[in-house]
């Protein structure tokens, strides 16, 4: 049940997904003309700092067939889900959106409060506090995806009426 049909992917869903990325991305690299700048919005450890938990957590919080199901809910054109799953898959999206945000804003503070302990030199605070509000920035990637995500089960799965009790 849970094996994705890639056949049946909602192609549609997807491609909204990447060009919303191509719009960001090209905001990003317009005012200069230069790839460089997306570097600056880079960061490995506090992506994997705010991700990481989030997502082990909102599984630990619902389960791991939850997670396979709202996956299978956002990526295949149609599943007979009954209620009780879909709200699952719901409530799986609404915790890792809400525990991203919280794990960014987290990480911010603690980036902040090590910047403000280490720091020697005044011309330092500015690129370490970009570094450390890089953690909110993943939290509300994370946060908007999600919540597009849950929008999107509901509309397809519950507004429809396309599910099976």
């Amino acid at each position: 049940f849970f094996i994705i049909n890639f056949r049946r992917f909602n192609m549609r869903f997807i491609w909204l997904l990447l060009l919303s990325f191509l719009i960001v991305i090209f905001a990003f690299v317009t005012p200069n003309l230069s790839i460089g700048n997306l570097l600056y919005i880079w960061n490995a450890p506090s992506f994997i700092l705010v991700c990481i938990p989030a997502w082990l957590i909102a599984i630990y919080s619902t389960s791991l067939n939850t997670w396979k199901l709202s996956l299978l809910l956002l990526f295949q054109a149609e599943i007979s889900a009954s209620k009780k799953e879909i709200f699952g898959a719901l409530r799986f999206l609404h915790v890792c959106g809400l525990l991203g945000l919280w794990f960014g804003v987290f990480a911010t503070m603690i980036g902040i409060i090590l910047m403000c302990y280490f720091i020697t030199d005044l011309s330092e605070i500015a690129p370490n506090t970009a570094v450390a509000m890089l953690t909110t920035l993943y939290g509300i990637f994370i946060y908007i995806l999600c919540f597009a995500a849950k929008n999107r089960i509901k509309y397809q799965y519950l507004s429809n009426g396309r599910n099976s009790e």
